[in-house]
């Protein structure tokens, strides 16, 4: 009976600890204005800053369309790290370039997430998921999270037009049709549309084990009668 307490009492804690998972930015419900593509307006690279504490995120979610799904094309995704020129913890700076003359195509210090292809991808916005495990030295907490379309690509990144939107304020985004320039993420401009949070898939594993854990006591009630 202790035993089934305890795991009774070790699930609730998991449960609230599943339930206190951390969103550090989130505006895919925001309300969309349009989208960033190669095939829309000849954009190779798009980036948007987030701030997240200690590199506690590992799920990412980026709201992405492809007007042509069988064009064969893809786009890596990157983290980038923060140049620190935003002052402080929580506002965005700018992402960190090899040469520090603001190359666009050659961010420095960036780690590789992973790839999206356009067939998997619609011509309506939905969310793509990528699991990471930050593993860069940034400034300030800041972040960049940047899309690199190959050639002959048409994936687009959606982006929001109020600028709301959890951890939203303070950052900002940048893209090469824009010249390079760093663009706030506010009612005017609004920011690429995507979700940081913390990660939750060993917190359900965990929980599964402790079902099976109540599944085993169960099953040797009986023979405790024996």
């Amino acid at each position: 009976m202790k035993y089934r307490i305890l795991a009774i009492g070790a699930l609730t804690l998991l449960a609230t600890a599943s339930a206190n998972a951390t969103v550090y930015f989130d505006n895919t419900s925001a309300v969309s204005a349009g989208s960033d593509g190669p095939a829309a307006d000849a954009t190779t690279i798009m980036a948007g800053s987030f701030t997240a504490a200690a590199s506690d995120f590992s799920s990412i979610n980026i709201l992405l369309s492809a007007s042509n799904s069988a064009d064969g094309g893809s786009a890596l995704v990157y983290l980038v790290p923060d140049n620190g020129s935003g002052g402080s913890n929580g506002l965005a700076g700018a992402p960190t370039t090899e040469n520090g003359l603001g190359a666009f195509t050659n961010f420095g210090g960036a780690q590789l997430v992973g790839t999206i292809l356009d067939s998997s991808l619609s011509a309506s916005p939905s969310l793509a998921s990528l699991w990471v495990a930050p593993s860069i030295t940034t400034q300030n907490n800041e972040y960049w999270l940047e899309l690199a379309p190959t050639a002959g690509a048409s994936l687009a990144w959606s982006f929001d037009s109020d600028g709301s939107g959890t951890g939203v304020a303070n950052q900002a985004y940048i893209n090469n049709f824009a010249g390079g320039n760093l663009l706030p993420a506010n009612d005017t401009d609004g920011a690429y549309q995507f979700s940081v949070e913390t990660p939750e898939p060993a917190t359900i594993a965990i929980l599964s084990g402790g079902l099976v854990g109540l599944g085993f006591f169960r099953r040797r009630k009986p023979n405790k009668a024996d």
